[in-house]
């Protein structure tokens, strides 16, 4: 693991995950504190505006990651998207999204909503059923932070309800941004009281699955 994935896990590692689910429709959001490279889904979801995130999903998925998104880059140096492999990851694909912040908030708003879709959109027809976002925008880009969940949050709902399809969503938080966890917390609707499955705290109007996904498979998976 080169050392912005070594910096970038330290920072983004509680010693205690915490999650919040809350079911829409046929999809699952959940919000979590904790690492998106260590997500055990079948996507993660990066952005070529942050350079600490990008650099720390492409070191800690080594030299075969890399190699596929400069071989991207040579392609089109300008993409919306890049799919590249995931490496040394447990995730399945690694997808790189365009993103570009800025304080025009009606921009911002567009872009966010924008960022999400592809995303989401891209995994539903590739056949995937679990992906990963990072908080974007909640840290040294100085957006507000306000817009970011509440565009993130309503276009994720949006997209499970119209897509129809199983999906869990992730949205992974700084593990030292509380701030930040509660507010996504309390923008995600219907979260009902937590009970303690496994490592972490779970909310679900599905019990059940909470403590399926809590207690991992002999192989390590959930």
């Amino acid at each position: 693991m080169g050392a912005a994935a070594g910096v970038f896990a330290k920072l983004w590692s509680p010693q205690e995950i915490k999650t919040r689910f809350s079911d829409i429709g046929k999809g699952t959001i959940e919000v979590e504190k904790g690492s998106i490279i260590t997500q055990n889904v079948d996507v993660i979801i990066g952005t070529s505006s942050s350079q600490n995130l990008k650099n720390a999903i492409l070191d800690a998925a080594g030299p075969v990651a890399r190699t596929a998104y400069n071989a991207e880059l040579r392609k089109d140096p300008q993409p919306i998207l890049i799919s590249i492999p995931s490496g040394e990851l447990p995730c399945k694909k690694i997808f790189l999204i365009k993103w570009r912040p800025t304080h025009d908030e009606g921009q911002l708003r567009k872009s966010i909503a924008d960022f999400v879709s592809n995303a989401m959109k891209y995994v539903i027809e590739h056949g995937f059923t679990s992906v990963a976002f990072p908080a974007i925008g909640c840290g040294d880009h100085q957006c507000s932070t306000e817009l970011v969940i509440t565009t993130m949050v309503k276009e994720m709902i949006y997209q499970i309800q119209t897509q129809k399809v199983l999906l869990l969503v992730k949205i992974i938080v700084q593990a030292e941004r509380q701030d930040i966890y509660e507010a996504f917390c309390k923008e995600i609707p219907a979260v009902k009281p937590g009970t303690v499955y496994g490592q972490g705290v779970y909310f679900s109007s599905k019990a059940a699955y909470s403590h399926d996904y809590a207690t991992p498979k002999v192989n390590g998976e959930r």
